[in-house]
């Protein structure tokens, strides 16, 4: 008796792959999106970094004074200093050289106190009383030895020197105070041992 035989059709036929293919897909894709995962939360660090940095101590400050009102200062002080040469050029004033230094001085010394003190003074401006305290005591110097070199009173040489010398110093050491009462300083950081220098021991 002949034996039947039955033959599947072509299309019928499904070939298993191999157990590894798909999976393997699977992993690289799977690898994919996590590195790109990975890659856009890295790029939130930088971003949120940068953004630190930019408003952090490194950023730009703003200017001491608005642009105008600097103009004006220096505005100022220039045709000061034009007019002391006017005078003593067209000879108004009979002024020594030694004078019309002096008188120079103090021009430069006034304008400089006026700047400190509306940019200190001035809102949306950081407060500089460091500024304030040098101005304050160059214009204190500035006209004692103008009072000296106009004899604006009758002392010997002795006398005007400790006069200059005592105006300075308690100025000086007055605006000092004032300032430092005003500014905030960090702390100075502790040396450890590693930062020490070597002392050799002889």
């Amino acid at each position: 008796m002949p034996r039947c035989i039955r033959t599947r059709p072509a299309a019928s036929i499904k070939r298993k792959a191999p157990p590894g293919r798909h999976q393997g897909r699977h992993v690289v894709a799977t690898t994919d999106a996590v590195s790109s995962n990975s890659v856009t939360s890295s790029d939130h660090p930088t971003q949120s970094g940068s953004s630190a940095s930019s408003s952090g101590p490194g950023a730009s400050s703003p200017p001491p004074l608005p642009p105008n009102t600097a103009g004006v200062l220096a505005a100022l002080t220039a045709l000061t200093g034009a007019a002391v040469g006017l005078l003593t050029s067209f000879q108004v004033v009979h002024w020594t050289p030694a004078q019309t230094t002096l008188a120079a001085a103090e021009v430069a010394a006034f304008w400089a106190f006026a700047g400190a003190i509306v940019a200190h003074l001035w809102p949306g401006t950081k407060q500089r009383p460091v500024a304030v305290a040098g101005t304050i005591t160059a214009l204190v110097s500035a006209t004692v030895s103008v009072g000296i070199g106009f004899a604006w009173w009758r002392l010997n040489g002795a006398q005007n020197a400790s006069l200059i010398s005592l105006s300075t110093t308690l100025v000086a050491v007055g605006s000092a105070l004032w300032a430092q009462a005003h500014v905030h300083a960090d702390l100075t950081p502790l040396r450890t041992k590693a930062e020490s220098p070597d002392v050799p021991v002889s």
